[in-house]
């Protein structure tokens, strides 16, 4: 009797075991395709992340000497302008913390039209459209 025990007990965990590899052979089986990355040409299209420093020029270090230890920006990265619509009254927008009108300019852009959820800001290359309406579930307005 000890024996068909023993017997069956070993048989049930190589069966378990057995069965713990065949899952891990899926897995490994998944991970083995080849990925797909990002093309040379996409990658040579993307901006410069870095900002290069340049030392300053001799001249400028024998005047100042703790010039010597500081550096310079080669180029400023020059970012558009975060316009934020807070509330729009009568006909009145406040982007920014300040109050506009139709006509009105701000960081070179000309506000067209002001609707009672929306207003409309247009510069020489772009058009803006900023909405007091958000898309966030977290975040409710009630716009009439």
């Amino acid at each position: 009797m000890k024996k068909i025990l023993i017997v069956s007990f070993v048989a049930l965990v190589s069966g378990l075991s057995s069965n713990e590899l065949a899952w891990v052979d899926k897995q490994i089986d998944s991970i083995k395709p080849p990925r797909e990355g990002i093309t040379a040409a996409a990658i040579s299209s993307l901006s410069d992340p870095f900002i290069f420093l340049k030392k300053p020029a001799e001249s400028v270090i024998k005047g100042n000497p703790a010039a010597s230890n500081s550096f310079v920006f080669k180029s400023e990265v020059k970012s558009a302008p975060v316009l934020r619509l807070t509330a729009i009254m009568n006909d009145t927008a406040l982007i920014n913390g300040k109050w506009y009108k139709v006509g009105d300019t701000l960081h070179g852009y000309k506000l067209l039209a002001i609707n009672t959820k929306s207003v409309n800001l247009r510069s020489k290359k772009t058009k803006l459209t900023l909405s007091t309406q958000s898309n966030s579930k977290n975040l409710k307005f009630k716009n009439k």
